[in-house]
């Protein structure tokens, strides 16, 4: 998990670099983000399994997004998300994959705009067991790489010529195979982010 976190900052502030020595502007943005992710539907009948349910865990995403018009980019990303199975803490549930769409910005007079998103995701789910518990004789159940659909909205608020500040509400859904019995994994996430255009 570390390294995943690290390796995203290594990466922002390493095209940041690049993007400030360039003397001429491309329609790119960086934006890392962070939240809170709730279970919806089926993904908590997987928590009841195991547990007494899925609580709110908390989630972690980069992505670079391309500018092909004056309000629409193309977005490409990676994100991680882990529930708590709730009356087992060494017992977590864990989604990871990649995102791509569409981000439409939508038109204001002031430093505040809203936008909204809409795109594929490739995520995989696994419970985790933490190493004590890993010990015991049981089973991961592991989810492959299953295609699902991401949408979501928020403001955009400036706080310079490339910074800005990207609170925003999203849903996720995708399908898993036979090792959570075909059930849906979805969830509501409220993050925020902080998106550099270079």
């Amino acid at each position: 998990m570390k390294g995943i976190l690290s390796g995203t900052l290594a990466a922002f502030a390493a095209l940041a670099i690049a993007g400030s020595a360039s003397a001429q502007s491309l329609p790119l943005s960086l934006e890392i983000r962070g939240g809170l992710p709730f279970p919806t539907g089926e993904l908590n009948d997987v928590g009841n399994d195991i547990g007494d349910g899925l609580g709110p865990g908390y989630t972690l995403g980069g992505s670079v997004t391309l500018d092909v018009a004056p309000r629409v980019g193309v977005y490409a990303g990676y994100t991680f998300t882990r529930f708590d199975v709730e009356g087992f803490e060494e017992i977590g549930l864990r989604t990871d994959g990649f995102d791509a769409g569409l981000r439409l910005a939508l038109p204001t007079t002031t430093g505040i705009g809203p936008w909204v998103k809409g795109g594929l995701v490739y995520h995989d789910a696994e419970v985790l067991f933490d190493e004590e518990v890993q010990s015991n004789p049981r089973e991961i159940d592991v989810s492959e790489r299953k295609l699902g659909f991401e949408v979501g909205g928020g403001v955009e608020i400036r706080l310079g010529q490339t910074l800005s500040f990207t609170p925003g509400v999203s849903y996720v859904r995708f399908n898993t195979d036979e090792g959570f019995s075909n059930r849906d994994v979805s969830y509501i996430k409220g993050d925020v982010g902080l998106r550099m255009r270079l």
